[in-house]
């Protein structure tokens, strides 16, 4: 059960997260990458002055949890979530993984949604955390792995290597065709 409170520790925690730029030179958006060096998630607006991290609905002490209320806020703690889901500072350099702590999520979702998180800031430590969901401590989550865009980016993986597209680490590529074989298999993580 969330509360707001847990809203306003995740979003000072994520705004002060040191900002990346992209990799390869590529813009996020226009004058993004004339942002200071140092700056954090918190401190980068886009030119039409939007930070990237919004800014919290205004808290209030008496009927906060009218369902009134709540309602007025989502919008803003979704909008939230939705931009910290889509930023590597938090999906994969933030050592303290708020966001999954946040949301309550097993250490095997948060492997698959950085597996499936669109960034150039994938890495093959994800893969082989996600060849992870298949021990057998880990039942309840391993229907996650069936999942169609699981299947779709593990086939894309498999595709860019053999294409020549990307090179992976022998660990990391046996634990992608791991994963694979026990998706198009009965569910059985047995090799």
């Amino acid at each position: 059960d969330l509360r707001f409170d847990d809203f306003v520790k995740f979003h000072d925690h994520i705004s002060s997260l040191p900002y990346h730029r992209r990799e390869g030179g590529r813009r996020e958006s226009e004058g993004l990458d004339q942002q200071p060096a140092a700056a954090t998630l918190g401190s980068i607006r886009s030119p039409s002055g939007d930070p990237l991290i919004p800014a919290l609905p205004p808290k209030q002490m008496f009927g906060s949890t009218l369902p009134a209320v709540v309602e007025e806020r989502r919008p803003a703690l979704e909008l939230i979530l939705h931009r910290a889901t889509r930023r590597a500072e938090v999906l994969y350099f933030d050592t303290t993984d708020a966001l999954w702590r946040l949301l309550e999520l097993p250490p095997g979702c948060a492997a698959v949604c950085r597996f499936l998180t669109p960034s150039g800031q994938r890495s093959c430590q994800c893969m082989q955390d996600l060849s992870g969901l298949l021990d057998p401590g880990k039942e309840k989550e391993q229907y996650r792995l069936k999942h169609e865009a699981v299947l779709k980016c593990v086939l894309n993986v498999v595709d860019s290597e053999a294409r020549g597209m990307i090179s992976l680490p022998p660990a990391a590529f046996a634990s992608v065709m791991d994963v694979l074989h026990f998706i198009v298999s009965d569910g059985s993580p047995e090799r």
